[in-house]
């Protein structure tokens, strides 16, 4: 039901017939838009650069080295396990991929490899080696390649059910992607490395203290017990440089490109400029229809 000086919806709204006869009667406009529309999706899938991606398929190294003996001592020895460091009857499984996708991680491999210049490639003069802004906010910083490290670069997938770690890196030159996704594995097994060695260390020199000091023969041989433990366990990370992950496959050199897909932007631009110049049209002819309605509507002077 309409109101008194209104007109029914079909007055204003067009159906698909009168859709497809106003792109026919515009056809120019049509084509015109998507020839642009379509040229510049060319031009700039001419102009992006190929990205290729590395693969590394890891899983987690045994970390069972200090369950079994440890895991039968007392509540007494426990407590004096967990004050060396040692951890009585638990795994570290979680920290070694926490490490590999923390910040602080990716921003020393950024700064070790001084990949700032290379990231932001159209901010850095090369030839005076600096920044090519002079204020300070608009150079670039760690923090802006971590960024943009975690955004476009390395991706961390666990899979739970299988304990596989994919570890990925998508770069525009493929023997660079290769390289850096096997140096990040490298590193942070030498990381997770210094780290068990350091926390042994520590844990060694204090059991020698504690045994040191004990006066009671079967304490002192527990403590021997909990410290050869740890001995071995320093020895493990001294020895062993998949301390952290065992990689099942290292990344190899890429032939071919991951993206971009340059047909389907193309195709993506096509669609954009008929869609685009359609809506357009329909829209105009909407505010043009209008407007002849409200100068019918409107009472003579």
């Amino acid at each position: 039901m309409t109101h008194a000086g209104e007109q029914p919806d079909r007055d204003e709204a067009l159906n698909l017939f009168e859709i497809c006869a106003l792109l026919w009667a515009n056809k120019r406009v049509v084509i015109a838009t998507t020839a642009i529309t379509v040229g510049l999706a060319l031009i700039y899938a001419l102009v992006i650069p190929n990205w290729y991606r590395a693969e590394v398929l890891l899983k987690l190294a045994d970390q069972k080295q200090n369950q079994g003996l440890l895991g039968g001592l007392g509540g007494g020895l426990g407590g004096l396990a967990s004050l060396a460091g040692i951890d009585v009857g638990e795994t570290k499984s979680a920290e070694p991929v926490a490490v590999l996708k923390s910040r602080e991680f990716a921003g020393a491999f950024i700064t070790d490899l001084n990949l700032l210049p290379l990231f932001f490639a159209e901010k850095w003069d090369a030839s005076a080696k600096r920044w090519k802004s002079s204020d300070p906010k608009k150079q670039m910083d760690v923090r802006d390649g971590i960024k943009y490290f975690e955004k476009d670069i390395l991706a961390v997938k666990e899979d739970k059910k299988t304990g596989l770690i994919t570890l990925t890196v998508d770069w525009t030159d493929a023997a660079t992607a290769a390289a850096w996704a096997n140096l990040l594995v490298e590193r942070a097994n030498d990381r997770m490395r210094q780290r068990a060695i350091s926390d042994a260390d520590g844990s060694v020199r204090y059991l020698k203290q504690e045994l040191a000091a004990a006066t009671v023969l079967a304490l002192q041989q527990s403590i021997a017990r909990v410290l050869e433990i740890d001995l071995q366990k320093l020895a493990l990370a001294n020895a062993d440089k998949e301390y952290a992950f065992r990689v099942i496959d290292h990344a190899q050199v890429p032939k071919w490109k991951d993206h971009p897909h340059r047909s389907l932007i193309i195709l993506g631009a096509f669609f954009l400029g008929v869609t685009g110049s359609g809506a357009f049209l329909v829209a105009r002819n909407g505010v043009r229809r209008r407007r002849m309605l409200r100068a019918e509507l409107r009472p003579p002077t």
